[in-house]
């Protein structure tokens, strides 16, 4: 085994980018890339058959288990080099530092973040998605319905909302629904032909970007994306103004899709020979360490031609996209005047402080009978109307939040500062939020009090402005 590369295979089941467009497992696809490249023989083990000081090079998927984890640590010791390989996209909450001397990253936007951790990273992309830049196209006849793919996973609250956007009526009477779960060339194949896409995970919409399909984000949380769509979906009330958009897509929403997805994602150019590349440099290294020299790597992976024939072609002109005024001119007369401009366009923008009087909104949400556990989660599905002359919004040095207050049935307040949601309502516009609430941790019946608060100032709630919503809740196991 001392001459092996070994590859650890401990996560089973994980729905990585791979999975989602390959029939290979991560750990699979990398053992028979690694033996067409004839470096050393592969071998795919399980934690438990694995030995820390028996390998060239220890290789492992994200995401790791303990007993991986402790296996790293101990290859330390006996300078075993370790080799992270990451296929999908990382929440920010599991960022962290990692046992091994390598990760292999998705794209230079997850690089960035990890390093921050202190891994040393490689910049790689994903090897089953060389196929998928081989994939065409196609498109219908005139006269068809639009084809909306609504790609889920099966499981979890998200996955139930898009079956019940999909039976809304809006949706069957104008458009050409499939529900599609899993991956694969099936999924591939359904995507190719697809005029927009809805999905409720960060993986999928990787994979629905990089064949160049308008998608859009259904997630109903206020948390930060890793991968930032163009268009995201919160409400069932919005989905049919969002899926129009996306069906005639303005060139700026499809531009940013499309930068959001090389940020995220290396898809230039092929994942594999730089996968190859970076093993190879690593089973160089353990070489050393075998002839008594200082292990160590000769440099980052290197970039790839670009004439290489799997380089996607920038589909604007930025010139067409952005007729913006020459900043860059050297007339200095011409400079002022576009300054004077910019700030009158960017006045109304200005956060102010916000009096009660000045304050003209109302808050609705269609529900009105709710049930949930002590301390679990609600997605409040909230409309704001703002008739005031000034925005309600969360950016700024006088943010307003959405938040919410719980009372119990004697009418003594249980929880008065609750969670705060981001909001932005422009001023004379309506917006939909769908506002994280989470329920008291006895069990009871309670009153929830949706409002808005300026934060450090005052609460919507009172007299003036007046703007709240009431409802009855039962807290129950």
């Amino acid at each position: 085994m001392t001459n092996r590369i070994v590859l650890i295979d401990e996560a089973a089941g994980i729905e990585s980018v791979s999975m989602l467009v390959s029939e290979e497992s991560g750990p699979a696809l990398m053992a028979r890339i690694l033996s067409e490249q004839g470096t050393l023989p592969v071998s795919i083990v399980t934690c438990d058959a694995a030995s820390a000081d028996s390998a060239a090079v220890l290789v492992a998927f994200w995401p790791l288990s303990e007993k991986v984890e402790d296996l790293f640590r101990a290859a330390a010791a006996h300078q075993i080099p370790r080799l992270v390989v990451i296929d999908q996209v990382i929440e920010f909450s599991e960022m962290r530092l990692l046992p091994a001397d390598r990760v292999a990253c998705i794209g230079r936007a997850q690089a960035r973040r990890l390093a921050v951790c202190g891994n040393l990273c490689e910049v790689v992309g994903v090897g089953a998605l060389d196929r998928t830049l081989r994939v065409d196209r196609s498109s219908g006849g005139p006269g068809r319905k639009p084809r909306i793919i609504i790609w889920h996973s099966g499981h979890g609250a998200e996955s139930e909302s898009l079956h019940a956007w999909a039976d809304a009526k809006c949706i069957k009477e104008n458009f050409s629904v499939d529900l599609l779960c899993g991956g694969g060339d099936r999924a591939l194949k359904k995507l190719a032909w697809a005029d927009a896409c809805l999905t409720t995970d960060s993986n999928r919409l990787l994979v629905s970007m990089i064949m160049g399909t308008p998608t859009a984000l259904a997630r109903y949380s206020a948390c930060p994306e890793p991968v930032q769509p163009s268009w995201r979906i919160s409400s069932m009330r919005a989905i049919d103004s969002v899926v129009r958009e996306m069906l005639s897509p303005q060139p700026a929403r499809l531009l940013f899709q499309d930068t959001s997805l090389h940020m995220s994602l290396e898809e230039r150019t092929p994942a594999i020979p730089r996968l190859q590349f970076l093993v190879g440099e690593m089973v160089q290294s353990q070489r050393q360490a075998t002839c008594g020299e200082r292990r160590q790597f000769t440099g980052r992976t290197p970039p790839f031609a670009a004439g290489d024939p799997m380089v996607r072609e920038e589909r604007f002109r930025h010139e067409v996209l952005y007729a913006y005024p020459n900043w860059l001119s050297d007339d200095e007369a011409e400079l002022k005047v576009l300054c004077e401009r910019f700030v009158r366009f960017a006045k109304p923008y200005e956060s102010q402080p916000l009096s009660p009087e000045a304050i003209h909104a109302t808050m609705e949400c269609c529900r009105s009978a709710f049930q949930v556990r002590p301390g679990g989660l609600l997605m409040m599905e909230a409309s704001i109307a703002n008739r005031s002359d000034v925005p309600l919004t969360s950016a700024g040095s006088y943010p307003v939040y959405a938040s919410y207050h719980w009372r119990d049935e004697s009418g003594r307040t249980v929880v008065h500062d609750g969670v705060r949601t981001p909001v932005h309502v422009p001023a004379g516009c309506d917006r939909e939020v769908a506002i994280k609430v989470f329920a008291p941790g006895e069990t009871g019946r309670y009153e929830l009090v949706l409002t808005l608060v300026a934060e450090g100032r005052f609460w919507f709630d009172a007299s003036p402005p007046n703007v709240k919503w009431t409802g009855w809740v039962t807290v129950s196991e």
